[in-house]
């Protein structure tokens, strides 16, 4: 039983290696690992920028569920980009990804971040660290009759 990175090894641990456990339980599975440390460090990427126009990033991030509207002040929007892309800067663990697992450069700075390239770049050293934990292929696993308790939180107050 785990959340966030424990969840994302629920995951790995049901598709490399199916035959460990009964029963798993993945919370918030934070699984597509080089995308979400690549969000952290695009986010933060485009507000250095500081052109004050709205970063491609955050055009569609935020949608409400269906039959729902969502509607938030700016600053309580700002503290929420600022939460999640940890401020000015990215989170430090998303930035430290990019500088020591993909470019393993100390002095690599997130603002030259190439977002298709380097999230490309991020997913094909991945195939030799195997952080990600998103192949759909769990056959091994359910023909054991393994079972997957998956949640996350709809949403956060």
């Amino acid at each position: 039983m785990g959340c966030s990175s424990g969840g994302k090894q629920g995951l790995r641990e049901a598709q490399k290696f199916p035959a460990d456990y009964d029963g798993i339980v993945a919370g918030a599975p934070a699984n597509y690992w080089t995308h979400l440390v690549t969000q952290s460090v695009w986010v933060a990427a485009g507000d250095a920028q500081g052109s004050g126009e709205l970063h491609p990033s955050r055009k569609y991030a935020v949608r409400a569920p269906a039959g729902r509207s969502f509607r938030a002040s700016r600053s309580e929007a700002e503290r929420g980009w600022a939460a999640l892309a940890g401020g000015p800067r990215p989170l430090s663990i998303a930035e430290d990804h990019f500088k020591y697992v993909v470019f393993k450069n100390p002095d690599w700075d997130f603002k030259t971040l190439d977002f298709d390239r380097d999230l490309d770049l991020a997913d094909r050293i991945d195939r030799d660290f195997e952080l990600n934990a998103n192949d759909p292929n769990l056959q091994a696993f359910a023909t054991r009759v393994g079972k997957i308790l998956m949640c996350t939180a709809g949403t956060i107050s």
